[in-house]
């Protein structure tokens, strides 16, 4: 398990504890967010978007889709998205509250800073 997450990381060991991947399969899997952690006998391996799961291996257990979503008052956050990837629409007036929504089809390398920790809250939602 610990050379499969390697090959997926890029590791060290590739050539010996794993076939390397190319350039541009190493860059697709590091545009989707994809990173693996293992144990003995799991691996777990996530990403930005969807994953499609194929193998002959009857005991292969699935995960739940999760979707991350980050609420917190007004001026407590700053989030930082980059400027290729993802399409997003702002919604300047969202019924019943101040401030924008911002919608987005596909966000990856983004970052949030905090400044008022206490008043965000981090909820993953199983989808």
């Amino acid at each position: 398990m610990q050379n499969l997450a390697a090959a997926v990381n890029g590791g060290a060991g590739a050539g010996s504890a794993y076939i390397a991947l190319s350039a541009a399969n190493r860059a697709i899997l590091k545009n989707a967010g994809v990173k693996a952690t293992s144990t003995a006998t799991t691996i777990t391996v996530t990403g930005y978007g969807s994953l499609a799961v194929v193998s002959a291996d009857s005991t292969l257990v699935v995960g739940d889709e999760q979707k991350n979503l980050l609420a917190g008052l007004r001026n407590s956050t700053h989030l930082a998205l980059p400027s290729k990837g993802f399409m997003v629409d702002e919604i300047d007036q969202v019924p019943g509250f101040t401030g924008k929504e911002l919608r987005s089809t596909q966000i990856y390398d983004s970052t949030v800073w905090t400044k008022n920790k206490p008043k965000i809250c981090k909820v993953v939602v199983a989808v």
